[in-house]
C-alpha cells in the first residue's frame, strides 16, 4: 500500500533533507518531476534532484528544515517550512522560510510549486 501524500512529504523533509538519505530520492520523487519556482520552470530529473540535495548539504552541512504547517487536500500537500543553516563564509546562523506545494501520486512526489526562490538567506 502506498504511503499517504502527507507521509511522503514528511519523509522527504526528515529523511532526505534533514538526514541526507539521498538513497531514498528514487523512492520518493518521480523522474522527471516538474518544479515550478517563481518565474522559472524545470523538469527535474532524478540526477538533478540528487545534485541539488547533495550540493545544498555540502554547502550547508547543518541544514535543517522544519515543516511548520502541512495542509493536505487530496493528492496535494502544502508545506509552510522554515530552513535553518550556518553561512559558511560568515559563520552566521541563517533562517529562510517558504511555502511549497507537492502533488503526490503512487507514493511519490510528482510535481512541486515553490514560493521561496531568491530568498536572501539561502543564497
Amino acid at each position: 500500500m502506498n504511503p499517504t501524500p502527507r507521509e511522503v512529504v514528511i519523509r522527504w523533509t526528515e529523511e532526505v533533507w534533514n538526514k541526507g538519505r539521498i538513497d531514498l530520492v528514487p523512492e520518493l520523487v518521480a523522474d522527471p518531476c516538474p518544479r515550478h519556482d517563481p518565474g522559472k520552470f524545470e523538469l527535474m530529473t532524478l540526477a538533478h534532484n540528487l545534485e541539488r540535495i547533495t550540493g545544498a548539504r555540502a554547502r550547508f552541512p547543518d541544514i535543517h528544515f522544519t515543516n511548520e504547517d502541512l495542509v493536505v487536500d487530496g493528492d496535494r500537500v502544502a508545506a509552510r517550512w522554515t530552513m535553518r543553516f550556518t553561512d559558511p563564509a560568515s559563520g552566521e546562523a541563517k533562517v529562510a522560510t517558504g511555502v511549497e506545494i507537492f502533488r503526490v501520486a503512487g507514493g511519490k512526489i510528482v510535481e512541486t510549486w515553490n514560493s521561496a526562490a531568491g530568498n536572501a538567506a539561502w543564497g
